[in-house]
């Protein structure tokens, strides 16, 4: 009802098990808009009835793939990819899509900690040299000896000492940029987006979404930024309560 007061003419939606994607399609139906949906293979493959009922309804239907929705709604202008990570697997998963696209920037956060300079932080490519661990040549973070040094995050999942020979790869030949984020400004982010969307994202997302703070204000307007909230907060509601309760 909205789109059609509003003058629009098709519906973009997405759906897991298909449920929203046939009450979509048949609301469409219903007020004569084109209808466009977005399910992943695997879905489509496991709820094959309830995508050829979509189907019935006259929606069409896509493979959801990130570099499809973000085409979709870029009208040529430039975009970026924001991803967070430790050992690099989530970054990875998003960048992989985008690679070959020049015009997308391909930016990856990691966790400052308490700062650079305090020496408790993830930072593996800010801070790390080239090095060996668990057979595989990366940057680490590492003593003159070529010890490993103990990484420290806020966020479990970003406390690891390497990261993909992959990111490293891509860090060399300029293909992707790597930023930080400290604790306390991951704590915010997080909280923001709860605020704003209602929505509680891991820490480890948080240091993503941190860094939109310093990347957004240098976009041209229409710019459009994609960032891998990779995690629920569920399991960080605790370290969210230590840390954030008396200012609330």
């Amino acid at each position: 009802m909205i789109a059609k007061g509003l003058g629009r003419k098709s519906v973009v939606a997405a759906t897991g098990a298909g449920q929203h994607g046939i009450a979509t399609a048949s609301a469409c139906a219903k007020l004569d808009l084109e209808c466009t949906i977005f399910m992943g293979t695997k879905d489509m493959e496991k709820q094959s009835s309830n995508l050829f009922l979509m189907k019935l309804l006259g929606a069409k239907r896509l493979v959801a793939k990130l570099r499809d929705q973000l085409l979709l709604v870029r009208h040529g202008r430039g975009a970026s990819s924001i991803a967070k990570h430790g050992s690099g697997s989530n970054a990875l998963r998003l960048f992989h899509e985008f690679i070959d696209s020049k015009d997308v920037r391909l930016i990856g956060v990691e966790g400052a900690g308490f700062g650079l300079e305090s020496g408790r932080h993830s930072a593996t490519l800010a801070r790390g040299d080239v090095g060996v661990y668990h057979g595989a040549m990366s940057y680490l973070l590492q003593d003159e000896e070529g010890q490993i040094v103990e990484p420290y995050s806020i966020a479990t999942g970003l406390r690891y000492p390497g990261v993909s020979p992959e990111l490293s790869f891509l860090k060399d030949i300029g293909r992707a940029e790597f930023y930080t984020a400290t604790d306390e400004e991951a704590l915010e982010a997080c909280q923001l987006l709860c605020r704003l969307e209602g929505i509680l994202p891991s820490l480890e997302a948080s240091h993503a979404l941190a860094f939109l703070n310093e990347l957004c204000p240098t976009l041209p307007t229409g710019a459009k930024v994609v960032v891998n909230c990779s995690g629920r907060g569920d399991k960080d509601v605790g370290t969210l309560f230590n840390h954030r309760s008396r200012s609330m």
